[in-house]
């Protein structure tokens, strides 16, 4: 019985012990695992990271000053500046007004309408002789446009317009003094032939 009574106070003590063991396992909380403070602060890879400093921005500005000379001429400077500080400088020297007078020059070199004008009032004399009237009017504004064609043709020194320029005018001139339609009508295309002349000379002149 002595023998029976021990084991079982052994056997009960091993419940008690297994009990209590389980009662401290479930008294300890469960520690939930949080990011270090390096891990949270420290930006992933392609990720922005922000910041209070603002880019500078260096603007250029340029400045143009103008100058005329006591020659005619005028002299520009720009002058370019970032915060300050030059960093370009451009001067130049011209005359403001020689693109455009290049410009009227070899606009002069085209300048055939006087002669086809005078052209097409001497062949209207031409066409119809035998209306004295009308023939010597047309022979009239002839004569007007030669006299302008040899200005044009002085202008560029085209000395072959000129000639035809002249001597258009005196073949028109004698025309428009006719009275005979025959003599009207060969004046009159003499002096078509030489508005022809004039205007294939002064194309010659600009080449």
């Amino acid at each position: 019985m002595k023998t029976v009574s021990f084991f079982i106070i052994i056997a009960s003590g091993l419940i008690l012990s297994c009990s209590s063991n389980q009662s401290d396992e479930a008294a300890v909380p469960t520690q939930t695992a949080h990011p270090s403070t390096s891990q949270i602060n420290e930006p992933s890879a392609g990720q922005v990271q922000s910041t209070n400093e603002l880019p500078q921005h260096h603007e250029s500005v340029t400045t143009e000053d103008k100058v005329y000379n006591n020659d005619g001429s005028l002299t520009t400077t720009k002058i370019t500046t970032v915060d300050g500080i030059e960093t370009s400088r451009d001067v130049t020297t011209g005359f403001p007004n020689a693109d455009i007078n290049q410009e009227n020059e070899k606009s002069k070199y085209h300048n055939n309408g006087n002669f086809s004008e005078a052209y097409n009032y001497a062949r209207k004399a031409y066409l119809n002789p035998k209306d004295v009237d009308n023939s010597t009017y047309y022979l009239k504004k002839a004569m007007g446009f030669f006299e302008s064609a040899e200005t044009d043709a002085d202008d560029v020194s085209c000395d072959d317009a000129n000639f035809s320029a002249t001597e258009g005018y005196q073949y028109a001139k004698k025309g428009y003094n006719e009275t005979d339609p025959n003599e009207i009508e060969r004046y009159a295309k003499k002096a078509m032939n030489e508005a022809e002349s004039g205007i294939s000379y002064m194309n010659s002149c600009k080449k």
